[in-house]
């Protein structure tokens, strides 16, 4: 959906994100450097970290591969991890998504809080208590219908 945006700039560590928008007329696509994470388009590692640090951005997003029922964001890797953590870091607001499988599970690596995070956005299969829970936690909650597309 971001391809029809106008005087839009990305900052993505997904390889898969850059493709999408590289044909995008309004989308200005910067691609951090690093390692490449192995079964994944994802870039991590060091390189990415440090390429994070040289840029400020007004908003995040962020998947996350579980959420636990304290509200804790949990990623399968660690190095995929800490550049989500600075992620959040250098940007004014951040939002999480997740699909309501992942509610009140856990992954190897922790990498923060609902509460660090100013958007919380799940489909409406979610938990009505853990929502709730997460609401406690200072973070707005949004719930969507899942979006099918062709």
């Amino acid at each position: 959906l971001l391809k029809d945006g106008q005087d839009l700039t990305v900052i993505t560590p997904s390889l898969a994100v850059a493709s999408e928008l590289q044909h995008a007329a309004g989308v200005e696509v910067i691609l951090l450097g690093g390692t490449i994470r192995r079964g994944s388009p994802d870039l991590t590692g060091p390189v990415t970290e440090h390429c994070l640090e040289l840029f400020a951005a007004d908003l995040a997003f962020q998947g996350a591969d579980a959420i636990g029922i304290d509200g804790s964001i949990y990623n399968s890797d660690l190095r995929l991890a800490r550049v989500d953590q600075l992620m959040r870091r250098v940007a004014k607001r951040c939002c999480v998504l997740s699909d309501h499988t992942k509610i009140g599970h856990t992954a190897l690596a922790r990498s923060g809080s609902l509460a660090e995070v100013d958007i919380f956005i799940t489909d409406r299969g979610a938990p009505a208590d853990a929502l709730k829970r997460f609401t406690k936690l200072g973070t707005k909650i949004v719930t969507v219908s899942p979006l099918i597309f062709p």
